[in-house]
């Protein structure tokens, strides 16, 4: 790759501290394909004639889904199309699907209701950046009430603090999914138009995988025009 691209594509993935989350991934280049490490963390790069790609393995979620940071390179004259509809993924010989931000933003709205359910119901949490003076009401699955008052509730350490001793720690459930949500429109891949001799990159996040044992192999393929970018790890359990 020439210095423009490795530019590009190293300010499109920025290196975790870590990768894997209990899992370690070994990559698997084909022919023509470079591995570089960063920390510690592999990746692999392809350049083709359209467009150079760079693949990153990333922690795995607490939910057991793998994602991967994808940078893409436009060396084409024309503009490009680049997102989860270019980006496939397997398991073995298993296809698994990647994740919209839509379809993102439903599991996340639903992980986070069913976490508070048998807990508690939050009410009037609109209100709270409006007021400096906000009265959180908490109902218990068995009837009881609590009232909490909360001076200025919102994003800075003595609110949250004095929010989850006041027995609206749900409120802080609210707040992380909010803050999920904001991560998941800044840093999923979606669609977006490349300029010829400009980079895109972001994150991808994959099915479940089912069962996983040491030395399968999970693939992640980046379709730019008529070429196929297709990058393997060998997986295994830290």
């Amino acid at each position: 790759m020439n210095r423009l691209m490795v530019v590009a594509l190293s300010l499109a993935i920025a290196s975790p501290a870590q990768a894997g989350g209990g899992v370690k991934f070994t990559p698997l280049p084909a022919d023509g394909q470079t591995v570089r490490f960063e920390k510690g963390i592999p990746t692999i790069e392809d350049d083709l004639a359209v467009a150079g790609v760079r693949v990153m393995p990333l922690p795995m979620l607490d939910h057991g889904s793998m994602q991967f940071k994808v940078a893409v390179y436009n060396k084409s004259e024309k503009l490009m199309n680049v997102g989860v509809e270019n980006v496939s993924f397997a398991h073995n010989d298993q296809r698994l699907a990647v994740f919209t931000v839509d379809e993102l933003e439903k599991k996340a709205k639903s992980r986070a209701m069913w976490s508070q359910i048998g807990y508690a119901m939050l009410v009037g949490a609109a209100a709270a950046a409006q007021n400096n003076n906000t009265t959180y009401t908490t109902y218990t699955p068995r009837g009881g009430v609590y009232r909490t008052v909360v001076n200025n509730p919102g994003l800075s350490t003595g609110q949250v603090a004095t929010l989850a001793a006041g027995g609206g720690a749900i409120a802080l459930s609210q707040i992380g999914l909010q803050k999920t949500l904001e991560s998941l429109n800044d840093e999923i891949l979606q669609t977006t138009t490349v300029d010829p001799q400009s980079g895109y990159g972001g994150r991808i996040i994959v099915e479940k995988l089912k069962k996983m044992k040491d030395g399968d192999t999970v693939a992640v393929t980046v379709a730019t025009g008529d070429e196929s970018h297709v990058f393997r790890f060998s997986v295994a359990k830290k």
